[in-house]
């Protein structure tokens, strides 16, 4: 551990062969964790704040190998899961797109496991996103939202909970928020699935639908459309909500 506390005094000095050096022996105190375990103690707290504090300034192999340590250290429950996405949240900050698809999946993929084993964890979890669906840091929130329709769509969060909170993000002040509450709602997708927040929000019009589908066609040729009447359609998330009436 002494070779990993110089890199953490000075990170931004390694050239490039030691970078692809410390992102190797990360992965490799990762794994070895579970034999080590007062040795490495506080090992994921540590290349947590590193990569927080100098997200930028690290090249995306070395963020890269933190972020999978970090994925892989909780998949073994050697840290605790809430810890993880509590503290991975603010990490959707960081200006790598890779490693944000990378912690959205796994966040999906750990709740629907929590979820289907009926842990403990699945209530924490579920407090914990309603928590930070009403966080000030917009981006935090904003991944919440997206996080939370993904969950609906999978079929692991499916009452009315989930459905009054995305229902309260209609309101939101941020209009990127609301957008995706709305298409959430209308069974709508949007053009680039909330990730880029450099492109526009712009709900598929029907000429890109039609392209899309013949897309489809063309790859599949048993690809089957149904033709759906827009005044009858009944979401079914809108069932859950209060009828004014």
């Amino acid at each position: 551990m002494t070779r990993l506390n110089k890199f953490f005094e000075n990170p931004e000095s390694l050239n490039n062969k030691e970078t692809e050096e410390m992102a190797k022996f990360v992965r490799f105190i990762a794994r070895a964790k579970e034999h080590y375990l007062d040795l490495t103690e506080h090992f994921h707290e540590s290349i947590y704040d590193l990569l927080l504090r100098y997200s930028n300034k690290l090249v995306h192999e070395l963020r890269h190998a933190i972020i999978t340590s970090l994925i892989f250290l909780v998949n073994k429950k050697l840290i605790p899961i809430i810890w993880y996405v509590t503290k991975v949240f603010f990490l959707f900050e960081q200006n790598d797109k890779v490693i944000r698809s990378l912690i959205f999946r796994h966040i999906v993929n750990l709740c629907k496991k929590e979820f289907k084993l009926n842990s403990e964890n699945k209530g924490k979890l579920k407090t914990l996103l309603i928590y930070l669906s009403k966080s000030t840091n917009v981006n935090i929130a904003k991944r919440v939202y997206d996080i939370l329709t993904e969950l609906y769509k999978k079929k692991v969060w499916r009452d009315k909970q989930i459905v009054f909170i995305l229902a309260d993000g209609l309101s939101h002040i941020d209009n990127k928020i609301s957008i995706r509450c709305c298409c959430f709602f209308l069974n709508e997708t949007l053009l680039n699935d909330g990730e880029d927040d450099q492109t526009s929000y712009n709900i598929l019009s029907k000429k890109q639908l039609k392209k899309q589908l013949s897309v489809d066609r063309k790859r599949n040729k048993n690809f089957v459309v149904k033709q759906i009447d827009r005044n009858t359609i009944s979401f079914d998330a809108i069932d859950f909500l209060p009828d004014p009436q």
